[in-house]
């Protein structure tokens, strides 16, 4: 088990080496491992192969004078899109539209506590000339269980 764990890191690293973006140590494990696994030795190489393949291949086809610049901007507009920067107003906006929204609720039922008119005779009387009703008929604690 302890030397597919080390396959595993030794193709994690791979990656990374060849970039140049490796720390002595990994680069010790490497160097221990490759001389221990024929199968990691291969796959590097391989790696390589295809990497150099890549690297030195010519393409035939001319870009646009200005596609370094559009790619580079639309990945500056999705990296400005993804902070929230960007969607501090539409936040803000909701915000709002709640508090909004919870004032007009608050109003609407709080209006049961305005003085109702008598409208073409219809006999509505005021909320204020209206009984009481308690909620509670006995407001001291009970003890009866």
């Amino acid at each position: 088990m302890k030397l597919r764990f080390a396959c595993r890191k030794f193709y994690r690293l791979i990656s990374s080496s060849n970039d140049g973006a490796i720390r002595w140590d990994d680069q010790a494990f490497m160097d221990r491992h490759r001389a221990e696994c024929s199968d990691c030795r291969r796959h590097e190489e391989q790696f390589s192969l295809a990497l150099n393949m890549l690297r030195e291949a010519s393409f035939d086809g001319q870009s646009e004078s200005n596609f370094d610049s559009r790619v580079l901007r639309r990945f500056h507009v999705d990296r400005v899109r993804s902070s929230v920067g960007y969607w501090s107003p539409a936040i803000l906006g909701a915000g709002i539209a709640m508090i909004v929204m919870l004032a007009a609720i608050q109003l609407v039922s709080r209006s049961s506590d305005l003085p109702v008119f008598n409208v073409g005779g219809a006999g509505v009387k005021r909320a204020a000339d209206a009984p009481a009703i308690p909620l509670f008929e006995n407001r001291s604690p009970s003890t009866n269980r």
